[in-house]
Parts: structure tokens; C-alpha cells; sequence
């Protein structure tokens, strides 16, 4: 079947109005970054839906950034990290994992690491399209709190 046939029983694509005018497509913006939607995409009238990047459409994502503690290193050739953070005992609770770009150098376990990310899973506690941005050396362990998390709505 079609995807509009198949629109009711899709969770993720959340349908809306099509804006026009430039304030209009401002008000959108805002309502779905407060509804705490995952982000919006812009794109031409005329060109057709392509699931992949395209020049004539614009994706914007309302990520999140938050600071973990990095509790292993995956072994070489592997590019990523476990992450953690404390919970209100001051325990850490996995986050996940991140992959390090070639730009953020020789990551240690218990480093403090700068994460861009889209939301947190309550279940789990993990956080879903990690980005490493950066080492923290001007903030202490203790600021890596769950606190921090943004949450999927609904979850």
C-alpha cells in the first residue's frame, strides 16, 4: 500500500500543515520544538518526498547536549565509548554508547565527554543518535548527573 493508506498505524511521522509564509513556518518551528517533537523538515512545494538528504528539503532535529562520564574505551579499530552518568544515588548508570570522531583525540575511561543527542529511552536510560563533541576538563564528575536527560515524550 501507500504511505497515506498506511499514515494511522505510523507513530513516528507526525503529519502537519503545510506553511506558506515565513512567520507561518516560524510559529511551526516553535510549536513542534515545544510539543517536544524529534524536529521538522522544510522543503519545496514541488519536490517529491525522498527518505535520503536532498538540496530541496531541510531537516531540523531539536537535539540535546548533555556531559558523561566515558566508563570504557572500545578496543582499537572500534571508534566508540561507553558512557555513563550518575543517578541520584551518585551511581553510575549506563547511557549507551558513542562513537569519537577522528577529531576528539586519545578518549580515557572517566573522562567527561560532551554528547550532542535527540532523546533519552526511559526504559533504559540510553540515549538514541549520539554525537561526541568534545572533552570536559572544566567541570566535575559530579555535574554528570541524569538529571541532565531530555526524555522522548511519551515514554
Amino acid at each position: 500500500g501507500n504511505l497515506l493508506n498506511q499514515a494511522a498505524n505510523l507513530t513516528a511521522l507526525v503529519p502537519t500543515k503545510t506553511c506558506f509564509s515565513t512567520a507561518d513556518k516560524t510559529a511551526l518551528l516553535i510549536q513542534m520544538f515545544e510539543e517536544q517533537k524529534e524536529g521538522i523538515v522544510f522543503k519545496k512545494l514541488s519536490a517529491p518526498y525522498r527518505s535520503e538528504r536532498a538540496r530541496d528539503q531541510f531537516k531540523v532535529k531539536f537535539v540535546s547536549e548533555a556531559t558523561f562520564i566515558v566508563t570504557e574505551v572500545k578496543p582499537k579499530g572500534k571508534h566508540s565509548v561507553t558512557i555513563g552518568l550518575l543517578n541520584e544515588a551518585s551511581q553510575i548508570v549506563s547511557a549507551g554508547h558513542v562513537s569519537i570522531r577522528p577529531c576528539i583525540k586519545e578518549v580515557k575511561t572517566d573522562d567527561l565527554l560532551d554528547v550532542r543527542y535527540l532523546y533519552a529511552r526511559r526504559s533504559s536510560g540510553h540515549i538514541v543518535q549520539a554525537v561526541a563533541q568534545r572533552i570536559r576538563t572544566d567541570i566535575s564528575r559530579e555535574e554528570c548527573t541524569t538529571a541532565q536527560l531530555k526524555y522522548k515524550e511519551g515514554e
